[in-house]
Protein backbone atom coordinates (compact mmCIF):
# COMPACT_ATOMS: atom_id res chain seq x y z
CA UNK A 1 0.00 0.00 0.00
CA UNK A 2 2.72 2.86 1.40
CA UNK A 3 5.22 1.69 -2.18
CA UNK A 4 2.14 2.01 -4.43
CA UNK A 5 1.36 5.62 -2.68
CA UNK A 6 5.15 6.73 -2.99
CA UNK A 7 5.07 5.94 -6.38
CA UNK A 8 1.77 7.49 -7.47
CA UNK A 9 3.22 10.41 -5.75
CA UNK A 10 6.33 10.13 -7.89
CA UNK A 11 4.48 10.11 -10.79
CA UNK A 12 2.46 12.66 -10.09
CA UNK A 13 5.07 15.15 -9.40
CA UNK A 14 6.86 13.88 -12.62
CA UNK A 15 3.60 14.51 -14.19
CA UNK A 16 3.58 18.16 -13.36
CA UNK A 17 7.04 19.06 -13.92
CA UNK A 18 7.40 17.34 -17.05
CA UNK A 19 4.29 17.15 -19.15
CA UNK A 20 6.42 17.83 -22.15
CA UNK A 21 7.96 14.60 -21.24
CA UNK A 22 5.83 12.71 -20.80
CA UNK A 23 4.02 13.27 -24.01
CA UNK A 24 6.53 12.10 -25.23
CA UNK A 25 7.17 8.82 -23.78
CA UNK A 26 3.59 8.30 -24.09
CA UNK A 27 3.93 9.02 -28.10
CA UNK A 28 7.54 6.51 -28.97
Amino acid sequence: MTISIFSRYLVFNFFSKHPKDVVRANIY
